[in-house]
């Protein structure tokens, strides 16, 4: 005599299986039905020579952000200038440099100058660099200065005056040990 046990998984096996397909079947539905309709739009892309039309917008539309930009480039009125903050980031004898970095925030301008001036009692030191345009700021070339054309040893204080057309200004006193 033979004796058949039904396996008690089976069932489960079959309840799992059911459950994923129900499931899967859900997910496609709710997805091809919520759907955007971009199927319905036609996929087409206009590979044609511009029309005379496209091309008088395209020149238009240079020509205001050029009119854009020439203006906002400049303070309203020409003659004047504004008075900005000269930031000095270093200022600092290496070996036998003296080395002078400095940036002024928030201002982009490739037109402009940088000086440093070194004074120690009647004694002057002057060295002029361009300024060049940073992401975000306007940067003064790196100002190096050999310690032979300092008169004498000390401590020197310094200041940074940046000019251009449309900006001027200075930094704070800074004090520089030469050696």
């Amino acid at each position: 005599m033979k004796i058949n046990r039904k396996s008690s998984r089976t069932p489960f096996v079959a309840a799992v299986l059911i459950v994923a397909v129900l499931s899967l079947g859900a997910v496609f539905w709710y997805f091809s039905a919520s759907g955007s309709k971009m199927s319905d739009t036609p996929n087409t892309i206009n590979y044609d020579p511009p029309t005379k039309q496209d091309k008088k917008e395209a020149e238009d539309n240079k020509k205001e952000l050029a009119k854009d930009t020439a203006s906002s480039d400049k303070p309203k009125d020409s003659t004047s200038t504004q008075t900005i903050q000269v930031a000095v980031s270093d200022a600092t004898q290496y070996g036998d440099v003296v080395e002078v970095r400095a940036f002024i925030p928030e201002v982009i301008e490739s037109d402009g100058s940088c000086t440093a001036i070194f004074t120690l009692n009647d004694n002057r030191l002057e060295k002029k660099v361009a300024a060049f345009i940073e992401a975000t700021t306007t940067q003064c070339r790196p100002i190096d200065v050999p310690v032979s054309e300092f008169s004498q040893s000390g401590t020197w204080n310094l200041v940074v005056k940046y000019n251009s057309a449309y900006s001027r200004g200075e930094s704070s006193i800074r004090k520089v040990e030469v050696r």
